[in-house]
């Protein structure tokens, strides 16, 4: 089980590595449209965490976030 310092941990550490250009993918449309659908959720102990609208989903962003 991830905490929620952790997950915040690791949301702000994939996208320091994703702007820092450290991160790469096969341009696949699903982790795409998790892409460029999230919202940075800002969590109430600081950091934040992936968020979705309604009707989408990161669970391919959220995937990869934890993986990394």
């Amino acid at each position: 089980m991830t905490s929620a310092s952790e997950l915040a941990l690791a949301c702000g550490g994939f996208l320091d590595a994703a702007l820092a250009g450290q991160i790469s993918h096969c341009d696949q449309q699903l982790p795409n449209d998790s892409v460029a659908s999230a919202i940075k959720l800002d969590l109430p102990g600081g950091g934040f965490a992936w968020d979705k609208p309604l009707g989408a989903s990161v669970a391919e962003l959220m995937a990869a976030t934890l993986s990394h």
